[in-house]
C-alpha cells in the first residue's frame, strides 16, 4: 500500500505545532511568543489592532507567526470566529488576555463578571471548535492565592493549594477590591468550566506575583509602562521617586521607613510594591514548559521568582547600577540594610519560614519547580536587564541626551 506523500504545509504543520496566544500585544505574551517561535512552534496571535499583528508578523514572519484581530465587545463570538478559520490546527493554548476594566457604580456588574464571562467565552470556543486542542495554559494572579494583606503574615506559607477566601460581597465593596475579586472568581470560572464541561484538553492555571522585566514588545519609550510604575520611575527619575519620601519636602531622599507597614504606610510618601515578583521571562517559560508538561495537567501553579519590596528594589538596583548610588545615598542604603538584618532575625532560626524571606509570608514554589525545571533569575539580574532595555528605548527617543543616570 502506498503512503500518501504529505504536502508542504502538512509537513510544516506536523513540525511546528499551532500555540493560540491570546492578547498577544502585552508585556508578558510578548516574551512567550517569543519563546514559543525560538522552540520551533507557530504562534497564532489575537490582538485587538492590525497594527499590533504587524508588529510581531514583521519581526518573526508570517510562516512563524500569524493573527487575528479580535474584539473585546463580544469576545465569544470573536473566538468562535478564531476557531471557526484556525480550530484543526490549534493544539495549544495560551490565554493571557483580560477584559477592560470598568470604573462604574457597580464594581460587581462592571469588574468581576466581565471577568468571569470572557474567560468562560474563550473556554467555551475552544470547546466547541478545537478538535485537536491539548492543553490549554492560563494565566492568573497570585491575587487568587494570597489575599490582600496576607504577605504580611510571617508565618503563613502559601502554595498553589491555597486560595484567597474572598467572597462576592466582600470583592465587590468597591472598585480597588473588585480588581482583586475579579482575578479570584475568574480562576474559579475555569475550574468550573473543566468540572462541568468535561474538557478533550487539559487545563493548568499558573499565578503570578508582580512581574518586572525588560519589554520586548512594541512599546516606545514615551508609552512604556511597566507592571510596576515606581520601579520605572526609579529608573528614569530617581530624584522625583525618592523625593516621595522625603518627610521634610527638601528633595533629598530621608531614610526609608519599613515597607507597607500598616502603621506608617503613607501612600502619598511611600509608594507600596507587592513584595514577590517574577521575572517576565521566567514568567513566560512557565507558560511555555506548562504546555507540554502532564505533572501539571488539570492543576494550578505558583510561580515566584522572590521578594522585591520596594526596598529591596531600591538595594538592589544600587548594587548593579552603582551609578544611582548618588540618587539614593549611602544613608539610605544602610538603613536598608538594617532593616534587612532586622527583619531576618525577627523571623527566628532555624523555622525555615523565609524564603527570601525576612518579614514576609513564604510561597512554596517546589511544585512548579519540580514540573518545570524553572530556575528564577534574581532581583538583580532582572533589574539589571530591566535598565539595559529602558536605556535602549531612551536612546532612540533622544539620542546623547538621557534624562537618568
Amino acid at each position: 500500500m502506498t503512503t500518501p506523500i504529505k504536502t508542504q504545509s502538512q509537513q510544516q504543520q506536523q513540525q511546528h505545532p499551532t500555540v493560540l496566544v491570546t492578547g498577544a500585544k502585552n508585556f508578558l505574551a510578548a516574551h512567550i511568543i517569543d519563546q514559543l517561535i525560538a522552540q520551533g512552534y507557530r504562534v497564532l496571535g489575537t490582538v485587538r489592532t492590525r497594527e499590533k499583528g504587524e508588529f510581531y508578523q514583521s519581526r518573526y514572519g508570517s510562516r512563524n507567526f500569524i493573527y487575528e484581530v479580535v474584539r473585546p465587545s463580544n469576545v465569544f463570538d470573536s473566538f468562535t470566529n478564531v476557531f471557526a478559520k484556525h480550530g484543526k490546527d490549534i493544539q495549544y493554548m495560551v490565554h493571557t488576555a483580560t477584559p477592560p476594566f470598568y470604573h462604574g457604580p457597580d464594581p460587581e456588574r462592571d469588574v468581576i463578571q466581565p471577568a468571569v464571562a470572557a474567560v468562560t467565552a474563550v473556554l467555551k470556543a475552544a470547546h466547541a471548535g478545537g478538535p485537536n486542542l491539548l492543553k490549554v495554559v492560563v494565566t492568573s494572579s497570585i491575587a487568587c492565592v494570597v489575599p490582600p494583606g496576607g504577605e504580611r503574615a510571617r508565618k503563613k506559607t502559601y502554595n498553589e493549594t491555597v486560595w484567597n477566601p474572598v467572597t462576592l460581597e466582600e470583592a465587590s465593596q468597591s472598585t480597588s477590591t473588585a480588581f482583586f475579586g475579579a482575578r479570584v472568581f475568574a480562576e474559579k470560572a475555569v475550574w468550573k468550566f473543566v468540572r462541568s464541561e468535561h474538557p478533550r484538553f487539559t487545563v493548568t492555571t499558573i499565578q503570578l506575583p508582580l512581574i518586572l522585566g525588560p519589554p520586548i514588545n512594541d512599546m516606545l519609550y514615551q508609552h512604556l509602562r511597566a507592571s510596576n510604575e515606581f520601579l520605572l520611575q526609579l529608573i528614569t527619575d530617581p530624584q522625583a521617586a525618592l523625593a516621595k519620601w522625603d518627610d521634610n519636602k527638601t528633595g533629598a531622599p530621608a531614610s526609608l521607613p519599613p515597607d507597607h507597614d500598616p502603621e506608617l504606610h503613607d501612600p502619598a510618601l511611600l509608594p507600596y510594591t507587592f513584595p514577590f515578583y517574577i521575572d517576565v521571562r521566567d514568567a513566560a517559560a512557565t507558560h511555555v514548559r506548562a504546555l507540554t508538561n502532564h505533572g501539571l495537567d488539570n492543576k494550578r501553579c505558583l510561580s515566584v521568582g522572590g521578594r522585591a519590596d520596594t526596598g529591596g528594589l531600591v538595594r538592589a538596583l544600587c548594587e548593579v547600577c552603582p551609578e544611582y548610588v548618588p540618587y539614593v545615598g549611602e544613608a539610605t542604603l544602610e538603613a536598608l540594610k538594617k532593616r534587612e538584618e532586622e527583619e531576618e532575625e525577627g523571623e527566628g532560626e532555624g523555622e525555615g519560614e523565609g524564603e527570601e524571606g525576612q518579614g514576609y509570608a513564604r510561597c512554596d514554589t517546589s511544585e512548579c519547580r519540580k514540573n518545570l525545571g524553572i530556575e528564577y533569575r534574581t532581583l538583580e539580574t532582572t533589574i539589571y536587564d530591566t535598565v539595559q532595555r529602558v536605556r535602549e528605548l531612551e536612546r532612540a527617543l533622544a539620542p546623547g541626551d538621557l534624562p537618568s543616570p
